[in-house]
């Protein structure tokens, strides 16, 4: 099976690469707030908070496996 993605819009590239530049803690400090925002808001799952995305496009699987392995 092949899956093939769809081509990212000017807007989702230039957030890519507006995330890509930033500073690791900066963008752990959006992430963070994001997420406390939208649990605000009430994107919950019961009590746990839906995690967000900040990226626009899809990591490489081996990068994915390293994150959900808390290497990442």
């Amino acid at each position: 099976m092949r899956v093939h993605l769809i081509e990212l819009t000017d807007a989702a590239r230039r957030a890519d690469e507006a995330l890509v530049r930033m500073e690791p803690r900066a963008r752990d400090e959006l992430a963070k707030e994001a997420q406390r925002r939208a649990s605000a808001l009430g994107l919950m799952r019961g009590p746990s908070p839906i995690p967000l995305v900040l990226s626009p496009c899809a990591l490489p699987r081996e990068e994915l496996a390293a994150l959900a392995a808390g290497r990442g």
